[in-house]
């Protein structure tokens, strides 16, 4: 039996979008057991670098034996196996992995901020995480993601 439970946010805006992220939920079951996969919903980019394509996002309610660190590790892994080669800028990608939550924790450990600091803000992880997990609360703010997803 997996112990941590987890929430996976999944964008991609280059190339064959849908296929990229039924790739990375696959590989996702490489170390993890997967619970619930969202919609997938297409949304405009919204940052500050450059026009782009609409991305498409989802998100994973998964369980792994992994510590945070390690799961960390393999969402990396699955971004590079899938083509991704930079982490942290705000260029177009294949492929983009993000750990929203795992179990409770609260932790900024610089690269790994849990939970995800601006999940909250952003509709296009909201929504998703909301198919999956719409109960799951927010250890900081102390509110259900479909809480939030109504602000």
């Amino acid at each position: 039996m997996r112990m941590h439970q987890a929430i996976v946010a999944l964008g991609s805006n280059v190339g064959d979008r849908e296929s990229a992220l039924h790739s990375a939920v696959s590989a996702l079951g490489d170390s993890a057991e997967i619970h619930a996969v969202s919609s997938f919903y297409e949304t405009e980019y919204e940052g500050a670098n450059s026009p782009q394509a609409p991305y498409l996002n989802g998100a994973v309610h998964l369980s792994t034996d992994y510590t945070a660190w390690q799961f960390f590790d393999a969402l990396s892994r699955i971004e590079r196996q899938s083509g991704r080669t930079k982490k942290g800028d705000e260029s177009p990608r294949i492929i983009d992995l993000d750990l929203i939550f795992f179990d409770k924790m609260i932790a900024d450990f610089g690269v790994l901020i849990l939970p995800h600091p601006r999940m909250h803000l952003r509709r296009f992880v909201l929504d998703p995480v909301c198919d999956v997990a719409p109960d799951w609360e927010h250890p900081v703010l102390r509110k259900s993601v479909q809480a939030l997803r109504l602000l």
